[in-house]
């Protein structure tokens, strides 16, 4: 018989080269994978504050009524229409502290707890929202509420005029 006929598999020595190199690849990409999971849990969480912002600006307008966004906790926001008997939640943002934090603060920096938008989708004052994981500014995202009322989102890591965002916490 020749040696070509002989072979019917690998050797141990090949299979040990084998299972080294998907261990190096493994070791290369999982943390690649997990930074691409919390990013892409960062960009979810921001996009539903602006639905949550854009949500409470709408109903401020069609029910021509004042909405007042509140921090419950660190970990939650709630919209409310004041009344005289009670104030009615409309809707909830709840953010998960093991994934995200979110921060409001004022223009000068100060932190706030609530946010008020009038019948004609006008605020009380302008607000903006970070929002970040292991206070990371690269990865974070801005949304800001400006005295009009409107809502932008900033790309990842950006404030207003394309600026890096300065400071996540």
């Amino acid at each position: 018989m020749s040696a070509a006929g002989r072979t019917q598999g690998f050797t141990l020595v090949e299979l040990m080269i084998t299972v080294a190199l998907l261990a190096i690849m493994a070791m290369i990409a999982v943390p690649s994978f997990t930074q691409f999971t919390i990013n892409n849990r960062l960009q979810a969480k921001a996009e539903e504050l602006k639905s949550f912002l854009q949500a409470a600006r709408s109903e401020a307008v069609v029910k021509r009524a004042v909405i007042t966004l509140k921090a419950k906790d660190a970990d939650k926001w709630i919209a409310v229409r004041p009344s005289k008997d009670s104030n009615a939640s409309i809707r909830t943002l709840e953010i998960n502290q093991a994934e995200a934090k979110l921060v409001a603060a004022n223009t000068s920096g100060s932190a706030v707890n609530e946010l008020t938008y009038y019948a004609n989708g006008v605020v009380k004052a302008p607000v903006n929202f970070t929002i970040c994981h292991d206070k990371k500014a690269e990865s974070g995202y801005q949304v800001s509420v400006a005295a009009n009322g409107s809502i932008q989102l900033y790309p990842r890591g950006k404030q207003k005029d394309n600026a890096a965002l300065a400071k996540c916490e």
